[in-house]
This record gives C-alpha cells, structure tokens and sequence, in this order.
C-alpha cells in the first residue's frame, strides 16, 4: 500500500492505495534509487521469493527460484542487484541476484548463527547486515574489493547503543543511537560513537523497530514505532529528521479490520509517497458436488 506523506501531522491508512493486490504475504520491500522498481519478499508461489514490478503499476516478474525461503529485498545504490537473506539448512545467510534475474550469489561467510536484514552503502562497496542472537544482535559490515569480491565481515561495536541499519552519506558508519538516546553514528572501523545531534532526540513514550528507511532525499528516516494511547499500544510510522532529530508521527495504523502486522517491518520512501504493508484478511466460500451420499 501507499500514502502521499503529509507536510505535517499524521494521517490514517484509511486513505491508503493499494500497490499489490494478490494471495499473498508479504514482510519486506524496497524501491529502487531511480523509482523504476519495487520489490518484495512473496509466498505468491507457495515458498518465500524475491520479486519485482514497477513501481507504477505492471507485471510481477519472481527474481529467485529457491526452494529456501527468501526474504527482505534491499536494491544496490546503481539498480543491479537486489540483496536478501535465505534460510539455509535453518539458518539465515545473506545473497544478491541481479535486478533483472539470473543466479544467485551467497555474500555473507556464514560463519554465524544467523545473518538477516541486509543493507548497502551509498556507494555500493559495503554491505551490512544483522546478526540476531538469543541475547542481543550485532551488525557486520562486508566490504568488495575492485575485482567484485567481498571480503571478511567487520563487527561494529555499539556497547550500549543500537544502529538503525541506514548509512551515513559517506557509507564510513551506520546511523544510530548511544545508550543516553542520543542520535550519531557507529564508525565501521569502530572508532568510538560519533555524536550528530547534542540533546536526547527519541521519545521516551515511543518504541522504535531499529529497521529505518531512510528518505530519498536522505533528510530523513523512517521508522514503525508503537506509542501507549491511554494504556494502550498504537502502530505507527514516523519521521525522524537527521538535521536537528526532530520526530513526527506520519502514519497511524487505525483500521481494525487492515492492522499492521508485527512480521512485516518493510517501509519504503519515494517521491513524497510511503511504501508499507498492511494485513487485508479475507476469505472465500466454495462449494462441491459430492455423489454417493445417501439422503
């Protein structure tokens, strides 16, 4: 689904406009620099695949052909390659497959637990990825040398801190939060914490999901977040904006019947529309002719 971002305030998913309208689940998407395509995990065909379309609207073309389930497409800075992570034998481990199709190429080592939720630098040379423990995860970031290969995985160290998975412009460090709340970035070489902004930016009523999609004018992330309203918690997506860490509610997930689903942290910016999934549930009746019976 899709919404025009309001110039401020927040607005409902009622007045959201569909971009699939399939069987289908979905959890995670993107779109592509220049706004050509739009892809997205799908179990359309019955195991979790990479898929492609327009973003305007055309036909579905499936990017892998796996019998592993593949999730969370992320589209490299240029538009060729689509990066995702696949269960393998039980565990995550991250891949690309060319925009256009073709075979897929495992990048991660897989020298880890579990490898999830990729993302590339500005530049395309790096990628970083999550490794999701028991306790608490940690990112590494892989770097490809001038002949196309990619090297041993660095760990970033956050003590204390999280990184939201979006890079900084020059792709040397990964957006996110010390300890204290406040907003700055963790060097992949892990220098120490680099703070951006000097007072405390995240509200302390507001859980964030630390997935942030970053804007296209690259002003802003954006992020699922939960408020308590009344006792109660409300889905929401906001906006923080990287000048000043400014925060403001943008969508409110506020229809019943088409929640949110916790699942599916996918979320994508461009030209002034935002790109997110909600859960339709609907149903169907059938009906069978069955000889034989008696009355």
């Amino acid at each position: 689904w899709k919404v025009a971002i309001p110039k401020s305030g927040a607005i409902s998913t009622q007045g959201a406009l569909p971009v699939t309208n399939d069987l289908q689940t979905i959890e995670g998407l993107d779109v592509s620099h220049d706004g050509k395509w739009l892809v997205f995990d799908s179990n359309r065909q019955g195991v979790m695949q990479i898929f492609r379309m327009p973003l305007g609207g055309g036909p579905v073309q499936q990017l892998t052909h796996d019998s592993n389930p593949s999730f969370k497409p992320a589209i490299s800075p240029d538009g060729k390659e689509v990066a995702y992570h696949a269960i393998v034998k039980g565990l995550r481990r991250i891949f690309s497959v060319p925009i256009d199709g073709g075979r897929s190429t495992q990048l991660s080592p897989g020298a880890t637990p579990d490898e999830r939720n990729v993302t590339w630098s500005p530049d395309g040379h790096r990628i970083a990825w999550l490794v999701a423990q028991s306790v608490r995860g940690y990112i590494q970031v892989a770097t490809r040398d001038a002949q196309g290969k990619w090297g041993p995985p660095l760990t970033v160290q956050t003590p204390g801190g999280d990184a939201f998975m979006t890079w900084t412009d020059e792709g040397t460090a990964l957006l996110g939060d010390d300890s204290t709340g406040h907003l700055g970035a963790w060097a992949v070489a892990g220098s120490a914490f680099r703070p951006q902004i000097p007072s405390r930016v995240l509200d302390t009523a507001l859980a964030l999901n630390t997935m942030g999609a970053r804007s296209s004018d690259g002003q802003s992330l954006y992020f699922f977040a939960q408020r308590n309203v009344a006792g109660q918690p409300r889905a929401l997506v906001g906006a923080m904006r990287l000048a000043d860490g400014e925060w403001r509610d943008v969508l409110r997930f506020d229809e019943p019947s088409r929640p949110h689903s916790t699942a599916s942290n996918g979320i994508a910016e461009y030209g002034g529309w935002l790109y997110f999934t909600l859960s339709d549930f609907q149903s169907d009746i059938w009906v069978a002719s069955v000889k034989g019976l008696k009355k």
